[in-house]
């Protein structure tokens, strides 16, 4: 039992889990330096208003939670709140940011020219590139499915159906399409969230004040509506931060 969703009990595992840890992992580093030089600048929204406002240890702590209850089948599922659940969209809104910093970086050079050091052209698609398991793994075979249900209409003509399925396999890393990038993480999201009511919750800060009527009408409990952020110390929020750089799954 894990994280709990109105499909059943969900633990990431194969590549979904390996990028999730890693977009973790990377994205609280890059939190914990940021929000330490620049306290006054928000990082990675992710469209909850109170969750981006907090402390960086709330965050930390939060996202710890989500990331156990994601990946360690033996952990105590957490109740899910707004909170939490912008918790675990962390990693999306990291990676969104990244990609779109590395795309704007990418097309400047373009635009400048000059020969790329060493190192900047070995993580030219860095980010990009960490899409590419879980897209073969969770995004190909739902794509490909609606390919194999007319698959006998193309049966006089097999070699155009096999280069439509090829495509589909294609992982577009080069693209400098943000709305590329942007419908790739929505949809590995998907796999688990079933909406996105903490930026409902954003948009519309009198339901955190709860009760039944507001609660019943967008299918969540009351305690979902929290507008309690946790109290969290300094050597409670290294702690979370050593438990997420704990984290490795085997190739």
């Amino acid at each position: 039992m894990t994280w709990r969703t109105v499909y059943g009990e969900l633990v990431l595992t194969g590549e979904f889990a390996k990028l999730y840890i890693k977009a973790v992992q990377h994205g609280v580093d890059l939190l914990w330096d940021y929000s330490e030089t620049s306290p006054d600048l928000q990082w990675y929204l992710t469209g909850s208003r109170l969750f981006d406002n907090a402390h960086y240890y709330q965050k930390v702590h939060l996202i710890n939670i989500c990331l156990s209850a994601l990946i360690d089948p033996n952990y105590p599922p957490p109740k899910r709140s707004h909170l939490l659940d912008a918790a675990a969209y962390f990693p999306f809104a990291f990676l969104l940011e990244e990609i779109e910093g590395e795309i704007e970086q990418e097309l400047s050079d373009i635009k400048h020219g000059g020969e790329l050091t060493p190192d900047r052209e070995k993580y030219k698609y860095y980010d990009r590139q960490m899409l590419e398991g879980a897209f073969q793994e969770e995004i190909v075979p739902l794509e490909l499915m609606d390919y194999y249900e007319c698959e006998e209409d193309y049966s006089d003509d097999r070699e155009y159906f096999e280069e439509m399925i090829a495509e589909v396999k294609k992982f577009p890393y080069q693209s400098t399409e943000m709305s590329y990038w942007d419908y790739i993480l929505e949809m590995l999201a998907n796999h688990i969230f079933e909406d996105r009511d903490w930026e409902m919750v954003s948009d519309t800060p009198a339901w955190l004040d709860g009760g039944d009527e507001i609660s019943q009408m967008m299918g969540v409990s009351d305690s979902y509506l929290t507008n309690r952020l946790p109290k969290v110390t300094k050597k409670a929020a290294l702690t979370a931060r050593k438990a997420i750089n704990s984290w490795k799954l085997e190739s």
